[in-house]
């Protein structure tokens, strides 16, 4: 009967880590409203959280991947264009000065 329930268990804490998409760690699970079991639930049907996640691998290998997948790069963001070059302004070369010419006196 025990074994039973502990595969009813291990099935539900499954499918609520696949629908999260993330294996969570002890913490972060007991800080979570919406568990199928209670904390104290698990480590009374796994002894500890580390069994249970050794349980969980061998036993369900294909979600396993799906946990540990690697998450998809994002997309590298392409680089703005440059700006063009402003054009040359026709005025600009009267706005300068002129050099001063030396006189021989």
């Amino acid at each position: 009967m025990r074994i039973r329930g502990r595969k009813a268990a291990l099935d539900a804490l499954v499918m609520y880590m696949m629908e999260k998409g993330k294996l969570f760690t002890r913490l972060e699970y007991s800080k979570q409203s919406d568990v199928p079991l209670r904390i104290g639930q698990v480590d009374n049907y796994f002894g500890n959280w580390s069994r249970l996640v050794a349980i969980m691998e061998n036993d369900y290998p294909d979600a396993w991947k799906q946990l540990h997948a690697p998450e998809p790069e994002p997309a590298p963001k392409p680089e703005p264009a440059p700006k063009p070059a402003p054009a040359d302004d026709p005025l600009a070369a009267l706005s300068k000065t002129a050099p001063a010419e030396k006189s021989e006196d």
